[in-house]
């Protein structure tokens, strides 16, 4: 899994060192992803707290993800669901208010503090708690991997409140004692699933499948407009449905993954694992990956439009 979170931080953009950026971008063509598997996102919303917390919640369908959060497997709210995990000794991984992931690793000399390859942020952990702060003034606190608040270079704060383990409300509070909004609103189901979600007022509902993972099955946006999801295996999305809109069909077939020397094969688990299936028609393209010895190479894709245009995208031309 390390191997796994590692590869996928080299495939999502990290922006200005003057801002902490809220916005959900990977390396992809059309929805295929450079490193292989696929995803699909739509807004949620955007909250309008300040200047610097002014940004989109998205519905994010990712493949190669493993955790299962609020919205089921495949599927979160990078915004809503940022975390630190540990990665054995010395080591976690960061996934940032952006859905990027970043590697910490603990320094040499100085014990509990960590750093990580960009040089802009720096860690501290203490017990259960990790501090994410970077020389501009962004601080982020977490508490047992979740994110608990967020300090700007303004020092306005946004506060992640929980009952639980279950997240409960995102707050804005003004340095000084200021008034308290809640500027999202979550109710969360036994099972740790969203069931509603408010954002400026306006409520949208969600339901889930009964599969092991909960896959999101239905979301009713704020205008009563209805969005249904179709799966094949279990947690593979194959259609989108909204409310008076024609079917979107999506397809994938299972990649095995490359060997690696000295780690046997186990075919069971690699079709459980939907970062494995790789897309190979939307509604706009077919896809068609590069191939090496070892197989397919998902950081060349070729796609073709249903006017027969082509257009051949590389990772090394992309980045």
């Amino acid at each position: 899994m390390m191997l796994a979170r590692f590869l996928l931080s080299l495939f999502f953009i990290l922006h200005s060192a003057h801002a902490l950026d809220w916005s959900f971008q990977a390396q992809r063509a059309g929805r295929a992803l450079y490193q292989g598997g696929w995803t699909q996102s739509f807004p949620l919303g955007g909250l309008n707290g300040s200047p610097e917390f002014s940004f989109p919640l998205e519905l994010v369908y990712l493949t190669p993800r493993a955790e299962v959060g609020l919205f089921g497997g495949q599927w979160f709210c990078p915004q809503l669901e940022s975390s630190v995990v540990p990665q054995g000794q010395g080591v976690f991984v960061w996934t940032m208010p952006s859905g990027g992931m970043v590697v910490f690793r603990e320094d040499a000399k100085r014990r509990n503090q960590f750093n990580e390859g960009s040089g802009r942020w720096v860690a501290s952990v203490s017990g259960k708690g990790t501090i994410i702060k970077d020389a501009e003034g962004w601080t982020l606190y977490y508490r047992s991997s979740k994110l608990v608040s967020v300090v700007s270079p303004a020092r306005r704060t946004l506060n992640f409140t929980y009952d639980g383990r279950n997240l409960k409300a995102v707050q804005l509070r003004v340095e000084g004692g200021g008034a308290v909004r809640d500027l999202v609103r979550l109710a969360v189901g036994k099972e740790g699933r969203v069931s509603d979600l408010e954002v400026g007022g306006q409520v949208q509902r969600f339901r889930y499948h009964p599969a092991d993972t909960k896959p999101l099955a239905g979301w009713q946006r704020p205008n009563g407009e209805v969005v249904e999801f179709a799966y094949v295996e279990p947690g593979v999305l194959s259609g989108i449905r909204a409310t008076g809109q024609e079917v979107v069909t999506l397809r994938s077939e299972f990649v095995p993954p490359k060997k690696r020397p000295g780690v046997a094969a186990d075919p069971a688990a690699e079709r459980k694992s939907i970062g494995n299936y790789w897309l190979t028609q939307d509604e706009s393209f077919q896809y068609v990956y590069g191939t090496d010895d070892d197989g397919r190479v998902a950081g060349d894709i070729t796609l073709t439009d249903a006017a027969g245009g082509v257009r051949k995208m590389t990772y090394a031309e992309h980045r």
